[in-house]
Parts: structure tokens; sequence; C-alpha cells
């Protein structure tokens, strides 16, 4: 089956950098999954041989996410071998697009973006919706994320996670394992968490310029101190860009998941979820035409999306504010600078 944009990945091209690059010889992969009548199931550091056997498992999980860990080009800053990039591509659907943009040549990050793809197979029951996005760090670095589902099982592949994000999401599916039926449950942690980061570095950039602030009061040289503040308002500055960056994400996920509800039917909002087969995925209505596929997620996120937008733009402000703060202490340091 076809996976999101594949008509514009060089296939040879990426098999050829696969086969040349720097791997470890086996992996060590972070996964979730969670079955339909069972505990979730966390398993960390899966070796080749462990990925090969949950993937060949007859049933699959209503939700499953796999992490991708890249740090450099050497076989040391890699979590997988080539075998298991293969095995994941071919079994559990992860995208070429994906993988191309993970053996760029140059800063493959910052050139990716945003995409929703449906492929509505012979019918609808065979519909697969597939979703590729970004998020940029405070740090600049980068979180790929790619989504396939068939409407009843889902599954996630997430490059370069934040250090928490496996925990998060580990304890609040053992608290609640019926978030799993929640669509785009783990797209909205996935945000949450870098909010999060953003108003950590916020929050320590607000301590260098309360330092700041204080230093000016000292009988300290304007020119020792403006460097400083000239730098701090650099770094204010790329905050307000990288939070920017977050608001596009997240008006892009509202767009992916009502596209995703513009080709399945939702669950129940109990979140008890639907069998596609048993709920008659195919059928014919009055007017003799198929009617969209039963979803076993339910639309749960609508109303913590409209939470994320506002949580995103009240930090935005905050670091508009700072900034501005910054920019009047500049103007105060060059001023006494002139007096001086």
């Amino acid at each position: 089956m076809p996976t999101a944009f594949d008509e514009i990945v060089d296939g040879r091209l990426l098999t050829r950098k696969i086969k040349e690059a720097d791997h470890p010889t086996d992996s060590s992969i972070d996964a979730i999954f969670v079955e339909e009548d069972g505990p979730p199931r966390f398993m960390r550091n899966m070796n080749d041989k462990d990925l090969g056997r949950v993937l060949s498992q007859s049933e699959k999980p209503i939700l499953r996410i796999f992490f991708l860990n890249v740090d450099g080009d050497t076989a040391s800053g890699k979590k997988y071998s080539a075998d298991a990039l293969r095995a994941l591509n071919q079994k559990a659907g992860m995208s070429k697009l994906l993988l191309s943009q993970m053996y760029q040549d140059s800063e493959w990050v910052g050139r990716f973006g945003n995409g929703c793809f449906v492929n509505n197979g012979w019918s609808p029951k065979d519909t697969t919706f597939e979703m590729v996005y970004y998020h940029c760090e405070p740090e600049f670095d980068h979180m790929l994320v790619n989504m396939v589902s068939t409407g009843t099982h889902t599954t996630y592949f997430v490059v370069n996670p934040t250090p928490n994000l496996y925990g998060r999401l580990q304890g609040q599916l053992e608290d609640n394992f019926e978030l799993a039926y929640r669509l785009f449950f783990p797209d909205m942690l996935i945000v949450d968490e870098i909010l999060k980061s953003f108003n950590d570095a916020s929050a320590q950039k607000w301590e260098e310029l309360a330092g700041l602030e204080v230093e000016n009061e000292k009988p300290v040289p304007a020119t020792q101190l403006g460097p400083q503040i000239e730098e701090l308002s650099l770094e204010w500055l790329c905050l307000s860009q990288g939070l920017s960056s977050t608001s596009k994400q997240l008006e892009f996920l509202a767009q992916a998941y009502n596209r995703f509800f513009g080709c399945f039917t939702a669950a129940d909002a109990d979140g008890s979820g639907s069998d596609m087969e048993s709920q008659s995925a195919v059928l014919i209505g009055l007017n003799g035409k198929e009617e969209k596929p039963v979803s076993s997620f339910n639309r749960g996120a609508d109303d913590l999306l409209g939470f994320m937008v506002s949580k995103c733009q009240a930090q935005k402000d905050w670091i508009g504010t700072s900034r501005e703060s910054t920019r009047m202490l500049m103007q105060y340091t060059q001023m006494r600078g002139q007096t001086a």
C-alpha cells in the first residue's frame, strides 16, 4: 500500500542512502502498544528480533507508537538499524517521505512540511488516513511525526521525541487506557511537551532579564551590558518565532483532525470504540451510495485543541512583553552610556 507522498520520494536514492549510512548492528527502539482487550504494553530498548516479533503479530493494537532517536550521522547517534527501518516501512507503514527527511544530506528538519494523505482503496473499508508534520523546539531541535490510521488501528512514528514524552504517555495510558481511543491524543501530548519546553526556556530568559536590570542599576559600564542585552533580545526573537511555528502546527492539526472525520464516522463519545467489521463498515444508504466507514476513535480532542491554541497564544504574549522590556532596557542602557 502506498504511503504519504511516495510520488515525490526518490526510492532508489533513499535505498542507497540507507545502505551507505552508518547504522548500529542492532536496534534500541522504544514503543507503546494498546490492545483492544488488555492493558497497555510499554517496551523499552527493543532490538531487531523484538521488533520483528511485534510486527508479525496477526492482531494489530488499537494504538501503537514507535520512538526513533537520531543524534548525528554516526552509528552511535542512531538507535535503529537499517533492517529495523525497512521493517517499519514495509510492515508498519512508516512513510518513505519521513525516511527521506531523516537521510537528507543537509539540515533535513528545517525543510520538512506538513501534509495529509488519504488512500481510499478499493472500497471505503480500505480507507487509510496518514499525516506527516514536524515541531521545532527552543534549542532548534526538531521532532518529526508520522501517523497512519485505518480508522480502527493507528500507528505513530516519532523521530527525536522530547526526553519526557514517553514517560508522560505511559503515565496517562496506565491511568486511563481509554485515552487510546481519543483521536490525536498523542499529538496533543506532544504539543503540550513542546509548549512546556518553550515555557521553561522563557522562564530562564526572564531570570536573565531580571539580572540584567539589577546590573544596569550598578556602576557597570554600559558597553559591558549592551552586548548581553542584545543577545537576550535575539533569543526572545527566536523563542517567538518558534512559538509562531507551533501555532501554525496547531492550525494544521485542526485541519487534519477534521479531515480524518471527513473520511470516517466517529465512534461514540464514551470512547468505547466501534469495530469496523461488526459495525458494517460498508453500508448502502437510501441513495445507493456507500457511506463512510466507522472509526474506533472519538472526537475527544475538540476542546483540547482549542485549549492548546490558547496556551500557545498566552506564551507568545508573554514573550512579546518580555521582548518589549528588553528593548526598553537597551534604550536605557544606551542613554546611560551617552551621558557617562
